[in-house]
């Protein structure tokens, strides 16, 4: 009788253990799926500017460009906004801002695949410049609609666009 009891006991711990596991592994594959939304969030992001950047130095416009666009004043669509739903999804420079990225399911219903929020600085190089050479961009990203922006669930991404009409 002990000796089955005992063996129920190691059963249990196992048992135990094993969801330990399962519940661990969701966490990490959660976590893991917010890291790459926010990576491809940030490509499409970087890809769009250099574009736009590229675009208003043909134009001769860069610095206006990016003078407007670091004011929060102008914003630009995403690249590759037709992946998702939403194809009028823009990104501004400033405050924190709030992407929801949704599937359609039949006729007009949709489903939010996932959200994220964002912060995205740009300033010229050096800073205390004017926007004629280079311009430092980093974005930050947090995963979800709402919760805590600190450093701890942030994902930062970092980037220098050159004005390629100014390049030697």
């Amino acid at each position: 009788m002990i000796e089955a009891a005992l063996a129920i006991v190691v059963l249990a711990v196992g048992v135990l253990a094993v969801f330990v596991l399962f519940s661990a592994g969701l966490d990490t594959k959660t976590r893991a799926s917010g890291d790459t939304q926010a990576a491809l969030f940030a490509d499409g992001v970087f890809d769009t500017l250099r574009a736009e950047s590229a675009a208003a130095s043909e134009q001769e416009r860069w610095e206006g460009f990016w003078g407007a666009f670091a004011d929060g004043t102008t914003n630009i669509p995403v690249a590759a906004a037709g992946v998702w739903v939403d194809s009028n999804m823009v990104v501004r420079a400033g405050g924190l801002y709030t992407n929801v990225y949704s599937i359609p399911v039949g006729g007009t219903t949709t489903i939010v695949d996932h959200a994220l929020r964002y912060q995205l600085l740009a300033e010229p190089e050096p800073p205390d410049s004017s926007w004629t050479n280079r311009v430092n961009v980093t974005l930050k990203v947090w995963e979800g609609m709402f919760g805590a922006t600190n450093g701890d669930s942030m994902a930062a991404f970092y980037t220098e666009i050159d004005n390629p009409g100014r390049l030697p």
